[in-house]
C-alpha cells in the first residue's frame, strides 16, 4: 500500500431503517483503513434524527474519518435518484454503498478492498467480494450471496461472458461491492430510468460496455434478511410494484436489444423470466404494456423458426426423449416381425404384429398431439400478448 491512502468512501443508503442504522454505522466506524469519508443518505424516511446520527458519529469516530455528510432528500425520490445524489458528493477515490439496515463483516473491509485494487493495478474498476446471508437479528446462518465456486469463476470470465451470466441472475450484491468513483462518474451513474433497483441494470450495463468485474475471496457484508430490501419482493407490500416494474424495464432496455448475443435456447429462458416477472406484477396488482414476442425475431423468420424448434425441445426433452424410443421399438418389432412372418407360427406373428402396430400408432399420435397442442399454446400467448 502507497504512503498516501487514497480517501475511501462509504455511502449508507437509508430509508425507514431506524433501528438499524447504528449497527451499520459502527460497522463503519470501526474501520482500521486511514482515510475514510462517510456519507448518509435518506431518502425522506418517515422517522430520521439527522442531528442524532451526526452526534453519534461524532462522539465515535476516530482520526481516519476525514469526512462527514448527512443528506437528507426534501421528498421521496426512490433509491437510484438518492444513490447518484450521493455519488455526486462524494470526494473518495473509491465508493463502497450499502444499506442502512446491513453491515460491513468486519474492520478489515476498506483496507482489504483498497490493497487488491493495488494488486490488480489501475486498469482495475469494480471488486466483488462475499456477502453473507443472515437473519433478522443478524445471527449467520452460513449461507453465501453467491457460492464461492461460481464467485470465484467470474474472474475467469472477460465482461461478455460475465454480462450473458447475470443477464439470468444477479450474482452480484451491491453491498460487498467496491468501485473506482471514477467509474460511475464515467457511466453517468445509475440509470434514472429506474427507481428501485440501481444494481443489476449497471451490472448489466457496465460489462456490456466492456468493464470486468473483479471477485475478490473474503467476506465484505453481512445481509439482514428481513431488513428494508424484503419490501421489495413481498408481494404484499406497494414497493413490490415499484421493484418489478423495474426489473422489466431492466429486461427491456438491458437485455432484450442484445438477445442476438445469446444462444437460442438462452433467449428462450430469457423471454421466459420475462414473462414470469410479468406475471409475478400483475399478480400484486401492477400493470404494464406487454412486449410484443414478434419485436424478439425482429422479422427473421430463420432465427423465428429456429427459437421454435428450441424452445420446444427445451421444454418437451424429456417426452421428446422416451416417446422416440417408443416409436422406434414398435417399429423395430413391426420390421421383425414381418421378416419373420413365413418362417414362425401365423398366430404369434399376428400377435406380435397387431401389438406393435398399435403401440407404433399410439406413441406416433400422442407425438403428434403434443406437438399440436404446443403449437395452439404458442399461438394464443403471441396473440395475448400483442393485445396488450
Amino acid at each position: 500500500m502507497t504512503e498516501k491512502f487514497p480517501l475511501y468512501t462509504f455511502i449508507l443508503a437509508h430509508y425507514n431503517q431506524s433501528q438499524y442504522i447504528f449497527t451499520a454505522l459502527d460497522s463503519i466506524l470501526q474501520q482500521t483503513y486511514p482515510a475514510i469519508e462517510i456519507i448518509v443518505m435518506d431518502d425522506r424516511s418517515d422517522i430520521f434524527d439527522k442531528e442524532g446520527v451526526a452526534l453519534y458519529i461524532e462522539e465515535r469516530k476516530k482520526s481516519n474519518i476525514k469526512s462527514v455528510q448527512i443528506i437528507r432528500n426534501e421528498e421521496n425520490i426512490g433509491t437510484v435518484r438518492s444513490l447518484n445524489r450521493a455519488l455526486k458528493s462524494t470526494s473518495g477515490e473509491f465508493v463502497h454503498i450499502f444499506a442502512a439496515d446491513d453491515r460491513l463483516h468486519d474492520d478489515g473491509v476498506a483496507g482489504n478492498f483498497v490493497t487488491e485494487f493495488e494488486k490488480l493495478g489501475a486498469g482495475a474498476e469494480m471488486i466483488c467480494a462475499h456477502a453473507m446471508i443472515m437473519d433478522e437479528q443478524m445471527h449467520p446462518p452460513g449461507e453465501y450471496f453467491c457460492s464461492p465456486r461460481l464467485h470465484g469463476s467470474f474472474n475467469e470470465m472477460d465482461a461478455d461472458e460475465q454480462y450473458k451470466m447475470i443477464a439470468n441472475l444477479c450474482y452480484w450484491a451491491m453491498g460487498a461491492i467496491c468501485a473506482r468513483t471514477d467509474l460511475y462518474r464515467r457511466l453517468d451513474y445509475f440509470s434514472e430510468r429506474y427507481k428501485y433497483v440501481e444494481d443489476w441494470p449497471f451490472f448489466l450495463h457496465i460489462t456490456r460496455s466492456g468493464v470486468k468485474v473483479h471477485t475478490m475471496d473474503i467476506k465484505a457484508l453481512d445481509h439482514r434478511d428481513g431488513g428494508i430490501s424484503r419490501s421489495f419482493t413481498d408481494p404484499d407490500t406497494p414497493l413490490s410494484n415499484g421493484y418489478l416494474q423495474d426489473i422489466l424495464e431492466a429486461r427491456e432496455t438491458e437485455i432484450f436489444p442484445y438477445l442476438s448475443l445469446f444462444p437460442s435456447r438462452e433467449q428462450n429462458v430469457l423471454v421466459d423470466n420475462y414473462y414470469r416477472d410479468y406475471q409475478s406484477l400483475v399478480d400484486v396488482g401492477g400493470a404494464r404494456k406487454k412486449f410484443r414476442w414478434y419485436n424478439f425475431g425482429k422479422s427473421n423468420k430463420k432465427i423465428m423458426a429456429r427459437r421454435f424448434i428450441v424452445d420446444w425441445l427445451y421444454k418437451n426433452n424429456s417426452f421428446i426423449k422416451y416417446s422416440l424410443q417408443i416409436i422406434y421399438l414398435s417399429a423395430l418389432i413391426l420390421f421383425v416381425t414381418f421378416g419373420l412372418n413365413n418362417t414362425s407360427d401365423a398366430g404369434i406373428i399376428d400377435i406380435c404384429m397387431t401389438i406393435s402396430g398399435a403401440v407404433l400408432f399410439c406413441a406416433t399420435a400422442f407425438f403428434i398431439i403434443n406437438i399440436i397442442g404446443w403449437l395452439a399454446y404458442r399461438v394464443f400467448r403471441w396473440s395475448k400478448a400483442s393485445r396488450v
